[in-house]
């Protein structure tokens, strides 16, 4: 939710610089002013306590002490028991091991495919929604303004994920997120072909894409990275994931620049049913279920985390 806020913020900025100082002169102040929040972000993170369930799974006593209090101050108290914490402090060698080791080999291709399909379908709209806008005629205020309103949309299905992730489950949403994209794009297709193709009606249609793809989409690419592996891996399965997502976002946008407006559309089609269709067959169920029986049933050792040692988090 925050991230598309952030995305909305930085749009909405383009805009009004866009308006008072010119398209050339606006995108270098957006940039200078979005690279003020890392910053305070760095600094806000050395005051970040540790995971609790990170550290006792690595059996860094100090650490858990310190986040135990952190907890205590905020009037939570989680049960530890002290004495069953072991010092395990894997080499990032060993967790590299370990995260491409047979075990996890499940785990690895689904949040792969995550990241990869996402990034093969979603940045025709993401990125090159205003390529469309301004070949179409569209000044680019104009096109700012519809990827303002196409980014909107896209929260508000971010926020029907939230609430409905539990209660469908990611496979389903997942398949659906892939799946149903399909349709905004036929639609645009079909009115490319007749030559009835407008401003309004890509900005309808991509909005209903991001609602759709974005939402049920974009949303469950971190909840199961975070969810399918143990806490020492989790760092590695977000980066993995993001790896192909970033990755082939620049590709990308030049294979729809070689594909061109129409060709682009039924590309992304295609790929949206093939992603939908392999998503299914290789997602990991997660629904109703407390991260501890997920552990349990996807991190292969059978113990995930030692709960022997957290009682109550």
């Amino acid at each position: 939710v925050f991230f598309m806020l952030g995305t909305i913020a930085t749009v909405g900025i383009g805009l009004g610089l866009t308006a008072s100082v010119g398209v050339l002169t606006a995108w270098r102040i957006d940039f200078l002013i979005a690279a003020v929040p890392p910053i305070i972000l760095l600094m806000l993170r050395r005051k970040m306590p540790e995971s609790l369930r990170w550290a006792v799974e690595v059996g860094n006593k100090k650490k858990v002490e310190e986040a135990v209090n952190r907890l205590e101050k905020c009037g939570l108290k989680p049960e530890v028991n002290f004495t069953a914490i072991q010092e395990d402090k894997p080499s990032l060698k060993q967790n590299l091991k370990e995260f491409f080791s047979r075990t996890y080999a499940r785990q690895v291709a689904f949040i792969f495919w995550i990241g990869a399909a996402y990034a093969l379908t979603v940045n025709l709209v993401s990125v090159y929604s205003s390529k469309v806008l301004s070949d179409l005629g569209a000044s680019s205020f104009e096109s700012l303004l519809g990827t303002l309103s196409i980014d909107i949309l896209g929260t508000f299905g971010v926020l029907i994920t939230v609430f409905a992730a539990d209660r469908l489950g990611r496979k389903i949403l997942g398949t659906l997120g892939f799946g149903l994209s399909a349709i905004p794009l036929a639609v645009l297709y079909v009115a490319y072909v007749m030559g009835i193709l407008t401003i309004p009606l890509v900005i309808a249609m991509f909005s209903l894409f991001f609602l759709i793809n974005v939402g049920f989409v974009g949303t469950l690419q971190y909840v199961p990275a975070g969810e399918v592996f143990p806490t020492k891996l989790r760092g590695l399965s977000v980066g993995w994931e993001k790896l192909f997502e970033f990755g082939l976002a620049l590709p990308a946008l030049s294979l729809y620049a070689f594909l061109g407006v129409a060709n682009s559309l039924v590309y992304d089609m295609i790929v949206a049913v093939i992603a939908a269709v392999i998503y299914y067959f290789l997602s990991l169920e997660t629904k109703q279920m407390p991260l501890e029986e997920i552990q349990r049933r996807y991190t292969g050792n059978g113990e995930g985390l030692p709960s022997y040692a957290v009682k109550d988090i």
